[in-house]
């Protein structure tokens, strides 16, 4: 039961709850683990670290030496990322493992250098839309730079794409790359404290609002299916409430899923940004027993 219920958790809610090895296995674009992991929201924030495998080299005169591999990102809207995408790239070249921006805008990919990284050490990255949402603006260890966007939708909607090898060649030897990604930024956080202080179904959410929102919850059994969604709480901008739910009698006992939803004031829908960083005692899920 166990068992069944974290691969549930994982399916509906999409964490990645500690880093993630992927590899290229030598003579492959494609990188393995892989998965269809949902992405909408403002922001995606990495951790990224590669190992000595990052460093390979084609030999004297060969160009394919300056192509971008592809390193991580999400496709955008609401097409795939060969349309549009906002990933980081990464290449050795010139002797440097090199990171860059890249970007599909309405099938027409281009990049740009950000800076040059070691081995096997830990970065920050982070990818997020402009404020007028017509551009991204990338963020590794501190440099940045921004590229146009497709569209110009309040939030990006679109899927995890996941590190790849090419350009035209495929991996001389098996590449080795960790990534952590960070939860979805919508229009609000919401603090799920640990050990969850659920009382005769009632329980509360600490909310931290930059945009005027309402509130719900989804609750799922652990079959993965809905069973129930509770009314919807208003929050204004700029302001950090606790909101207060309560779960109707007939989930008294038991395992479910309760994932917050943010309604903005376009009416889209986002899982809420769940967080487990401002605490070391808080969740990125609430399970109710």
């Amino acid at each position: 039961m166990k068992a069944l219920f974290l691969f549930i958790l994982t399916q509906i809610i999409g964490i990645q709850a500690q880093a993630t090895l992927f590899t290229i296995r030598e003579g492959d674009h494609y990188s393995t683990p892989k998965v269809v992991r949902v992405f909408r929201g403002e922001r995606m924030d990495l951790s990224v670290s590669f190992d000595e495998s990052a460093r390979y080299d084609f030999g004297l005169n060969q160009p394919d030496q300056a192509d971008t591999n592809k390193l991580y990102g999400f496709s955008d809207c609401r097409s795939g990322h060969m349309t549009n995408s906002a990933r980081f790239g990464w290449r050795y070249f010139e002797g440097q493992l090199q990171i860059m921006a890249f970007t599909h805008k309405d099938g027409v990919f281009s990049s740009k250098y950000l800076t040059s990284i070691e081995p096997n050490q830990t970065y920050q990255a982070s990818i997020r839309l402009s404020a007028d949402h017509q551009r991204y603006v990338y963020e590794f260890n501190g440099v940045t730079t921004e590229m146009e966007r497709g569209c110009d939708d309040r939030v990006a909607f679109g899927y995890h794409v996941y590190p790849y090898f090419g350009g035209n060649q495929v991996a001389p030897h098996d590449v080795r790359i960790r990534v952590d990604v960070g939860d979805e930024v919508g229009p609000a956080w919401v603090d799920l404290p640990y050990p969850n202080p659920v009382a005769d179904r009632k329980f509360k959410l600490n909310v931290k609002a930059s945009k005027s929102i309402q509130l719900y919850l989804k609750v799922y059994d652990v079959s993965g299916r809905l069973v129930w969604n509770s009314p919807r709480l208003p929050v204004q901008a700029g302001t950090e409430v606790v909101l207060g739910f309560e779960v109707p009698l007939g989930f008294a006992s038991g395992l479910y899923l309760a994932v917050p939803v943010t309604v903005d004031e376009s009416g889209t829908e986002l899982r809420a940004g769940l967080t487990n960083r401002t605490s070391e005692n808080a969740l990125r899920i609430l399970v109710l027993h």
